[in-house]
């Protein structure tokens, strides 16, 4: 039998106002993402393309069947932060 490999991943961006304090959206959620890209960093060593936008990613992955596995965790991880991602919502990621 194969390998089956899902992932599931909450990404927050703004392509508006392309870039954002990644630290700010970290401390409000007080949820330490999986990745954090700027804008106008290198996206890889290798190559001289830059990212457009800052983002901010949880992500989860695992060999599973099973959805659950992969979603349950990132559900967790935010199922209190409502108010939260509602208020990075409204205030655009600008000033918090």
């Amino acid at each position: 039998m194969e390998n089956t490999y899902l992932y599931a991943y909450l990404k927050i961006f703004n392509k508006e106002l392309l870039d954002f304090p990644l630290d700010a959206v970290t401390k409000k959620l007080q949820v330490q993402p999986t990745s954090a890209r700027k804008r106008g960093e290198q996206a890889n060593p290798e190559h001289p393309r830059l990212y457009k936008f800052t983002s901010w990613l949880l992500e989860f992955s695992r060999e599973t069947y099973n959805s659950r596995d992969v979603l349950d965790p990132i559900l967790a991880a935010f199922q209190s932060k409502t108010a939260e991602l509602n208020q990075l919502k409204h205030e655009k990621l600008k000033s918090i």
